[in-house]
Order: structure tokens, then C-alpha cells, then sequence
């Protein structure tokens, strides 16, 4: 469960995968797909983007486990930014996710207990 403020693992990806059938329904749209196949790659991928997700904030956890609970935000970007980038993982999710695993205190982050 996230802190007060916070989202819960669970409601973060509830809400990718709203994010993502709402840009499935979009694209079916411009593409005049069938419904059937839409909702098929829909599905595909809101998997896929909470695989990716729940992947991420293992990976953030870790992160913060080997360099004993804390981290700056350069050394977070300069561990993520790659990733974030071959994952088509955007800034906002990335930080959203960074926020159900650490607090910031200026320019550093916190793992929560």
C-alpha cells in the first residue's frame, strides 16, 4: 500500500491500463481496425504495459536496496534513463512509479518503509 498521497502498486496499474485502452480506442479509430482485433491488441497490450510497470518498480526497488535506501536524482536517471527509453516507458509513469517506492528530499530519494 502507497502512503498517504501516494497510489498503491495495484491503483498505479489500474490507471496504466485505463491510460491504455483509452490509446487503443484512439488508435482503433484512426486504423478502422475491427472491434475484435482492437480489443485483442488492447489487451495485449495493457499486459504488456503492466508487465513492464511492475518490472520497473522491481528494478527501482533493487536500485534503492544497493545503495542502502537512498539515491540522488542523477544517479536515478543515470541507472533508468536507458531503460525508461527502450521500454517506451514515459517520464511522468517513471515518476509515478519512483513515488510507490522512495520520497524525495530535494535532490534525494528515499526508499519508503
Amino acid at each position: 500500500a502507497g502512503a498517504a498521497g501516494g497510489l498503491s502498486s495495484g491503483a498505479l496499474l489500474a490507471q496504466i491500463r485505463s491510460r491504455q485502452r483509452e490509446v487503443e480506442d484512439a488508435a482503433t479509430g484512426l486504423a478502422r481496425q475491427p472491434e475484435s482485433i482492437a480489443a485483442l491488441g488492447a489487451a495485449r497490450l495493457a499486459t504488456s504495459a503492466d508487465g513492464q510497470a511492475a518490472e520497473m518498480l522491481s528494478k527501482l526497488r533493487s536500485h534503492f536496496a544497493r545503495s542502502g535506501g537512498r539515491s540522488t536524482t542523477a544517479q536515478i536517471i543515470g541507472a533508468f534513463e536507458r531503460q525508461c527509453e527502450v521500454r517506451n516507458i514515459g517520464k511522468l509513469l517513471f515518476r509515478e512509479l519512483l513515488r510507490q517506492v522512495a520520497v524525495q528530499h530535494s535532490s534525494e530519494w528515499r526508499l519508503k518503509s
